[in-house]
């Protein structure tokens, strides 16, 4: 679509590692020295960061005050990447403030699908919050949106700057050729 554009990419390692590019220069670097990460962060616009995911959860950041964007994978290992990404931004552009922010939870496998162990739970419940766990007939199931949402909210992020797509990769399949993506995002 954007043949000027130049596709960045990285080898993922499940952490929560980003890397910043800001030039050609960056990525000979990051390529050279086979960095491993699960996030791109950058302010040149002749860039399109990308990441891939699966049933992990993709996540868009975009400062409307410094034009800083970025997209960063988060499974269950790299859950908190987000504030990660913040506090880079936050850094490196100090008049930037969170609720100039902008997120876009990905698709990713949801709650209705993800079935984790007692351990996974406890640490969830620990580390993010409670109530990203639920229970259904002894089996527990895990909510990296939840997650997310709270590592977003506790570091100011506005609830309206948050998009969150709404549909699970594991259970949900398109009816037809004619669905709109715009259908499957919830605002707020």
């Amino acid at each position: 679509l954007y043949p000027e554009k130049k596709v960045i990419d990285i080898e993922l390692c499940h952490s929560k590692k980003i890397v910043q590019v800001e030039n050609q220069s960056d990525i000979d670097q990051i390529k050279k020295n086979q960095v491993l990460a699960d996030g791109i962060i950058t302010k040149n616009t002749d860039f399109i960061p990308v990441v891939t995911v699966a049933d992990c959860m993709s996540i868009f950041v975009f400062d409307d005050k410094s034009l800083t964007f970025g997209v960063l994978h988060s499974g269950w290992k790299g859950t908190g990447i987000s504030e990660e990404a913040i506090n880079i931004i936050l850094k490196k552009n100090p008049e930037s403030k969170p609720e100039n922010l902008h997120f876009i939870l990905g698709p990713h496998i949801k709650n209705c699908c993800y079935q984790v162990d007692k351990e996974r739970e406890e640490y969830f419940s620990k580390n993010f919050t409670p109530d990203c766990i639920t229970k259904i007939d002894e089996k527990i199931y895990l909510s990296l949106e939840k997650a997310n949402l709270f590592v977003l909210e506790k570091n100011g992020i506005p609830r309206k700057n948050i998009v969150s797509y709404s549909e699970c990769t594991c259970c949900t399949k398109l009816k037809d050729e004619n669905n709109s993506l715009s259908e499957n995002f919830k605002y707020g």
